[in-house]
């Protein structure tokens, strides 16, 4: 099983709220829907599970969050964002939130 992690996004495009142990950011901060959501894809070259890679502009170290739920509001259940998991559970981030602006 190999990790795909070679489009990981840049940890300094996201809010990080060290109470709650979350990293915030709206996908418009990962480029122009034109581009697609690239950074949204397959973590493990054998499965199917979806995810993303965030690496450290200061360490270069890179962890691996896998999609945990899809967030969708109001009563028509319109879409609102991502919420991502760690699939290390010694990393300090519990959840990265990616609101669909």
């Amino acid at each position: 099983m190999a990790v795909i992690h070679d489009r990981s996004l840049s940890l300094d495009r996201f809010h990080w709220d060290r109470v709650s142990g979350v990293l915030i950011a709206e996908a418009s901060d990962f480029g122009p829907l034109r581009d697609g959501y690239w950074w949204l894809r397959q973590i493990w070259d054998d499965s199917a599970d979806i995810g993303i890679s965030i690496r450290s502009h200061v360490t270069g170290v890179v962890e691996l969050f896998y999609l945990d739920h899809e967030v969708y509001y109001g009563s028509e259940r319109e879409f609102a964002g991502w919420c991502f998991k760690p699939v290390n559970p010694k990393c300090p981030v519990k959840i990265v939130s990616i609101h669909n602006d």
